[in-house]
């Protein structure tokens, strides 16, 4: 009985000897080896994520950059631009045929958006201030206010010589 069970224990040990290899080899290549691999990858996707993040980065600080540059300048313009600004709101006076007033007896009109007294009113000229006007048209006059213009009746205002200093 003793040799039986020696036979027993050799084969025993021969057939888990060639399941544990075949186990082994039905994983694959070395489980450490496939670790590292995987590993590897994941270090290669980080790096690649990184310098992806670093390029937009870089993109997004020149953007911001440029965004500050174009608020500065808005907020503080240079010279010449303040200068246009500044000949802008007196080159309506400059550019305008004549002042006119509303006439006495009347304490405000209302000017038009055409030459009809139907149309829409765009705004109202307040008595005893000057107004530039810029378009003369029949009986009508395109006058400057309030950074708008409309037009009133002649036959309401009277002209003036006299330029105040905030048409």
């Amino acid at each position: 009985m003793n040799i039986n069970r020696a036979l027993l224990i050799y084969t025993a040990v021969i057939t888990s000897g060639i399941l544990f290899s075949s186990l082994r080899s039905s994983l694959g290549p070395d489980p450490n080896n496939r670790l590292s691999h995987d590993l590897a990858e994941v270090k290669d996707t980080v790096d690649k994520m990184n310098q992806r993040f670093a390029t937009e980065e870089g993109i997004l600080t020149k953007e911001v950059t440029a965004l500050k540059a174009q608020i500065a300048a808005a907020e503080n313009p240079p010279a010449e631009v303040a200068e246009k600004a500044k000949s802008d709101t007196l080159g309506a006076a400059a550019a305008s045929l004549g002042f006119i007033k509303v006439s006495p007896g009347y304490e405000s009109l209302d000017t038009y958006e055409t030459t009809s007294f139907s149309s829409p009113v765009v705004g109202k000229l307040i008595s005893d201030k000057p107004y530039p006007y810029i378009k003369k048209q029949d009986n009508w006059l395109l006058v400057k206010f309030d950074n708008k213009e409309g037009w009133v009746n002649s036959k309401l205002v009277t002209n003036t010589e006299v330029q105040d200093s905030s048409p």
